[in-house]
C-alpha cells in the first residue's frame, strides 16, 4: 500500500491539495513517511487495533497535521469480534475460512470483543467538506463493500478520490472481492483511474475518481425518465379520464333518447291540458259571472240587512221602553192588588159589622112586632 501511496502523490503536486485524507485500517500498511509526497490540511490515521493504533500514535505524536483515531469500524457499529493472528498483516473482524490455502501456517492466536462505530459516524464528526477535495483510502479487505453500502449518496461524494486494497477471492468469512466493490462505486460514478496488481496479486490496490459529469448526465437522465414517467402517468390517467368521458356520454345518450320519448309524452300530455284549459276557462268564466251576481245578491241583502239592524235596533229600544212600562204597570198593579185586599178586608168587616146591625135589626124588629101584640 505504501508505494502505492507514494505513486500517486501527483495526485496532490499537480493540482490543488488534499483537504483531508482519511485512512481506515492504517495502522498494519502504512508509516507517516508514506505520506509525505502528498499535500493535504489533515491526515486521519483510523485504526480499530488498539496495540497498532498505538504504535501509529507514538510515530505521529510530533504532526500536528496528523490526527490518529483509535477506532474499529463496521457496516451497523455495534460489538465485534476481533481476530488476532500470528500473521498480524491479517488481523480483522473476518474470519481466516479459506485464507488457510495462501497462508498455510496462519493461526489464530487470540480473539477480543470490542465496540465499534460506523463509518459514516466518522465522517460526520470529522465534519468533511464535500466542496473541497477529499480522500479515502480504504485498507480492509474484504468490507469495503458493505461499508460504502452503508454511506449514503451525499456522505460518499464528500471524497473525491478512493483508494481500495481489496481481495482478489473472497476467501475469508463474509468477504467480498474488490471486483464487486468497483462494480458497486462505478454505480455511485465512480472511474477508475489506477490499478496495481503487481505488489501483490492477491490484494490488488485501486484507485477510483467521482465523475461529476457522468453523475450530472444520469441524472438529468434519471429526471427526463422520471419526467417520462409522469407524463406516460398523466397520458394514462388522461386516456381513463377519456374512457370515463366515453362512458358517461354513452349514458347521457341514452338518458337523452329516454327523454325525448318523455317529452313526446309530455308533449301530448300538454296538448291535452291545453284542451282541459279552455273547457276549464269557460267553466271558470261561467263561475264568474255566478259569483258576480251573487255577489249583487248579497250587495242587496246587506243593504237590507243594514235595515234590519237597524229596525232591530228601534225595536229593541221600544222593547225596552214597554219593558219598562210593563214593570211600572205590574209595580202599579201590585200596589193596586193591595190596595184591593185591603178594602176587601174592610169589606168584609163592613159586611160583618152590616150582618151584626141586620141582626140587631130584626131582634129590634121582632121586639116591635111583638110589643105592639100585646097591646
Amino acid at each position: 500500500m505504501r508505494n502505492f501511496i507514494q505513486k500517486i502523490s501527483s495526485l496532490s503536486t499537480r493540482a490543488e491539495a488534499f483537504d483531508q485524507i482519511v485512512h481506515l485500517g492504517a495502522g498494519q500498511h502504512a508509516e507517516p513517511s508514506d505520506y509525505a509526497g502528498l499535500r493535504y490540511r489533515r491526515l486521519v490515521l483510523v485504526e480499530g487495533d488498539p496495540e497498532a493504533a498505538e504504535t501509529l500514535s507514538t510515530a505521529c505524536e510530533e504532526d500536528p497535521s496528523v490526527q490518529v483515531i483509535q477506532k474499529m469500524i463496521s457496516p451497523t457499529g455495534g460489538e465485534v469480534r476481533f481476530y488476532r493472528y500470528n500473521l498480524s498483516a491479517m488481523n480483522g473482524v473476518l474470519a481466516a475460512g479459506g485464507l488457510t490455502s495462501l497462508y498455510p501456517r496462519l493461526r489464530v492466536l487470540g480473539e477480543e470483543r470490542l465496540s465499534s462505530s460506523t463509518l459514516a459516524s466518522v465522517i460526520e464528526e470529522l465534519e468533511i467538506d464535500a466542496q473541497k477535495r477529499n480522500l479515502l483510502i480504504l485498507d480492509l479487505p474484504g468490507q469495503e463493500a458493505s461499508l460504502i453500502v452503508s454511506l449514503t449518496k451525499e456522505q460518499l461524494r464528500k471524497f473525491e478520490y478512493i483508494l481500495i486494497r481489496g481481495c482478489k477471492e473472497s476467501l475469508q468469512n463474509g468477504a467480498q472481492t474488490l471486483q464487486q466493490t468497483l462494480a458497486l462505486l462505478k454505480k455511485s460514478h465512480y472511474a477508475l483511474i489506477e490499478e496495481d496488481k503487481e505488489e501483490d496479486p492477491h490484494w490488488p490496490i485501486i484507485l477510483l475518481k467521482y465523475d461529476g459529469a457522468i453523475a450530472e448526465i444520469e441524472e438529468e437522465l434519471q429526471n427526463r425518465a422520471r419526467l417520462l414517467v409522469e407524463k406516460a402517468t398523466q397520458i394514462h390517467q388522461q386516456g381513463e379520464r377519456i374512457a370515463e368521458l366515453v362512458r358517461v356520454v354513452g349514458e347521457v345518450s341514452a338518458q337523452r333518447d329516454g327523454l325525448h320519448g318523455e317529452v313526446a309524452a309530455v308533449r301530448s300530455e300538454l296538448e291535452q291540458s291545453h284542451a282541459q284549459h279552455g273547457t276549464l276557462q269557460h267553466r271558470i268564466s261561467d263561475l264568474e259571472s255566478d259569483v258576480l251576481s251573487k255577489e249583487t245578491l248579497l250587495d242587496v241583502l246587506s243593504k237590507g240587512r243594514v235595515q234590519q239592524d237597524r229596525m232591530y235596533e228601534e225595536l229593541s229600544e221600544e222593547r225596552d221602553s214597554l219593558q219598562k212600562q210593563i214593570e211600572t204597570l205590574e209595580a202599579s198593579l201590585r200596589e193596586l192588588e193591595l190596595q184591593i185586599q185591603e178594602r176587601d178586608g174592610k169589606s168584609l168587616l163592613v159586611d160583618a159589622e152590616f150582618q151584626k146591625v141586620e141582626g140587631q135589626m130584626e131582634i129590634i124588629k121582632e121586639i116591635f112586632l111583638r110589643g105592639n101584640s100585646l097591646k
